[in-house]
């Protein structure tokens, strides 16, 4: 069930806190596993499992009460949410995906999840993850691999790859995750559900496990672009942010990025995802030089910012013999050793270049449309390390940007999709300069025809 759905049926009675939660719970212990998508008992103490059972179902009795009084904190009171296990929840240990992680329950959960609680949601699990983040495909983790719920057997992405198959199996209505090279995007499109990365320092990050401090984004799974929606307004119209609408018929020019480093370059988006676009009521296409974009450059600068302060994270605990990291995180952080604070300090500099060759590209169109993929998802034993560049190449972009970005399968766009594509469904991202996360919302929601 869709969240607008889900919202309307606990609005109305036609169905209950306790019953959406109950189905919730059952569906973490039976598709949950059958997926990898939450975090496995036997990764944490029994009784961490049983309390969160226990507190969750009691939750949903509160939000029932207050539903039953006329008084629901929310459209949203009630509604059952899964975490990514790198952000914390009051109460449950934090396995971050690894052996070098907290050894105790966190004594009290992230602003973020605070935040949807505010709402009378309600959190029913911690969901699988790549090991402290730090990958794009989701293959390393002591949670194990998922498994791609469009097509088994394909990569799942990472790293926020539990919280998009939790959405796209309809174990949960909602999920959160964290963004620092596109781990919510890129999950969201191989699990073919919608996903958004805020404007970078828009949503708190206490209580996340860093990653790299100046890149590391909250962000939000949903189904489909009017869930983004509803729950952008509910949060909206709780801790102040502006609020989106999907109403307005005005002409949309979008800007169409691609660079021909990608797999999914020009040709790839003329013919999977410009015929959608030029089908919908007065949507313009104008081209978008991808010089200013840097992606010759951008993943040497990405690389260099993430891996100094990635190292600078995890470095007490290599000095203190911590080695037991997954295989590749470990090579990853012993190739950060050797970056430099002049090779940070530069890429620093040749950011700020980026950022302001970049912001000139937005004034003549309403938002940019980039592929969410630089290339599709492979069967897992056909992964390489171009695998792992080529599906980053657009995202990690926009984190060095700092710009919001909404990632939408190509289908949820169209009136009459094909029922089975030939091919792995595409999946584009929205994109607007930082701030304009609300018409970002909106704009997308009014542009889908939203299958549900």
């Amino acid at each position: 069930m869709t969240l607008r759905d889900l919202a309307s049926h606990l609005g109305t009675g036609a169905q209950t806190a306790a019953a959406a939660v109950d189905t919730a719970l059952t569906a973490c212990a039976t598709v949950g596993r059958e997926y990898n998508a939450i975090v496995d008992q036997g990764l944490r103490p029994t009784a961490e499992s049983t309390t969160l059972d226990d507190t969750a179902r009691a939750a949903a009795t509160a939000a029932g009460v207050r539903r039953d009084r006329g008084r629901p904190l929310s459209a949203l009171d009630g509604v059952p949410f899964a975490i990514k296990d790198v952000i914390d929840l009051a109460g449950v240990t934090t396995t971050m995906g690894s052996r070098v992680a907290p050894e105790a329950p966190a004594a009290s959960s992230a602003r973020v999840v605070e935040k949807f609680e505010e709402l009378g949601m309600v959190p029913v699990a911690k969901t699988t993850c790549h090991e402290h983040s730090y990958g794009i495909m989701g293959e390393e983790s002591t949670h194990g691999k998922g498994v791609n719920p469009v097509r088994p057997g394909l990569l799942t992405g990472g790293s926020s790859y539990g919280s998009a198959i939790a959405v796209a199996t309809g174990i949960v209505p909602v999920a959160i995750g964290t963004d620092t090279a596109g781990s919510v995007r890129v999950p969201a499109a191989c699990a073919g559900i919608t996903g958004l990365k805020p404007t970078f320092g828009l949503v708190p990050t206490e209580g996340v496990s860093p990653l790299s401090p100046s890149l590391d984004t909250v962000g939000f799974f949903t189904r489909t672009p009017t869930d983004m929606l509803t729950l952008w307004n509910e949060l909206a119209a709780h801790v102040g942010w502006a609020p989106a609408s999907d109403r307005g018929q005005g002409a949309v020019r979008l800007g169409v990025l691609t660079s021909e480093l990608a797999d999914n370059g020009g040709p790839w988006f003329d013919t999977f995802v410009r015929p959608t676009l030029q089908s919908l009521p007065g949507t313009e296409l104008v081209a978008v030089d991808e010089e200013p974009f840097y992606f010759g450059r951008s993943a040497h600068v990405f690389a260099m910012i993430r891996g100094y302060e990635t190292y600078q994270v995890h470095e007490p605990a290599l000095q203190a013999g911590h080695r037991d990291f997954q295989p590749q995180v470990m090579r990853n952080l012993d190739n950060d050793a050797s970056i430099s604070h002049e090779d940070y300090s530069d890429a620093l500099t040749e950011l700020a270049e980026l950022r302001r060759r970049a912001a000139e590209q937005l004034s003549p169109v309403d938002a940019l449309v980039v592929p969410t993929l630089g290339t599709d998802p492979v069967e897992w034993e056909e992964t390489t390390a171009r695998t792992r560049d080529q599906l980053r190449l657009y995202t990690q972009l926009f984190n060095l940007l700092g710009w919001p970005a909404l990632s939408v399968p190509v289908r949820f766009l169209d009136a009459e999709p094909a029922e089975a594509p030939s091919r792995f469904p595409a999946s584009v991202q929205f994109v607007m300069g930082p701030g304009a996360d609300a018409d970002l919302v909106g704009l997308v929601a009014r542009l889908a025809a939203d299958p549900g």
